[in-house]
């Protein structure tokens, strides 16, 4: 049983489509967590492995990791050190869309130190960054069983 969520505790979500894995990487000062979605939807908890948790992530998220654990939204599965290789994002991206005129206007933000800033042009470097949101496990499930490699496709 898990009593202090540490760096690198790997939970999974179970989905219509299959087991998902998550694996925290950081608090965040929005009273959630940071995640890593790992690659893939697997038949049962068992199947994680070191080769899983060593691959390219999907995507990092602010996830409430701890309140979805309380309330047995995730399974916890295991502690495992985060990959050298992962860079814990500093920028992330975010679209808002003006509801009445339906124009879409884009931000990156900045993790460090909580600000935003409005970007003119959306360049490849900027559709690469995961998005700066808030999901649920609802949203996490619905975008696991989407099968996207990257966030870049989704709008």
């Amino acid at each position: 049983m898990l009593k202090n969520l540490a760096l690198g505790d790997v939970f999974g979500i179970s989905t219509n489509s299959g087991i998902g894995f998550i694996q925290f990487v950081s608090d965040t000062e929005d009273n959630c967590e940071l995640i890593r979605v790992l690659i893939g939807l697997y038949e049962s908890y068992e199947d994680i492995s070191e080769e899983i948790i060593k691959q390219k992530e999907r995507y990092f998220l602010h996830f409430p990791l701890r309140s979805a654990f309380k309330k047995k939204l995730i399974h916890y599965i295991g502690n495992y050190n985060i990959p050298q290789n992962v860079i814990i994002p500093r920028y992330f991206r975010s679209q808002t869309v003006h509801p009445k005129t339906n124009s879409t206007s884009w931000y990156i933000f900045e993790e460090d130190i909580c600000k935003m800033k409005h970007i003119e042009v959306l360049s490849n470097e900027i559709i690469a960054l995961s998005d700066w949101s808030v999901w649920n496990d609802t949203m996490l499930k619905e975008r696991l069983e989407q099968k996207l490699g990257n966030l870049k496709y989704w709008r």
